[in-house]
């Protein structure tokens, strides 16, 4: 369950929208969007993750953290 008191940056829908990813501080969180369940927490940030998306064919994530390892990372969704 992710805190109230986290900062949520960036969120975005997984094209076919049964999937949600919110990056919430260096966590990010992909939900069901059926019935909220939290699905996966993602990792692979030390720093906050700023942005998100979404390929358009729904295969591919990407994420963004640029701060302190100035590292952009693709990770192939489920």
């Amino acid at each position: 369950m992710l805190c109230l008191c986290t900062c949520i940056n960036d969120i975005a829908f997984k094209p076919d929208g049964t999937q949600l990813i919110l990056a919430a501080g260096s966590r990010l969180l992909v939900y069901d969007t059926s019935d909220g369940t939290l699905l996966q927490p993602l990792k692979g940030h030390k720093d906050t993750v700023y942005c998100v998306a979404y390929a358009k064919d729904g295969k591919r994530l990407l994420w963004v953290s640029i701060l302190y390892d100035g590292l952009i990372i693709v990770h192939f969704s489920p």
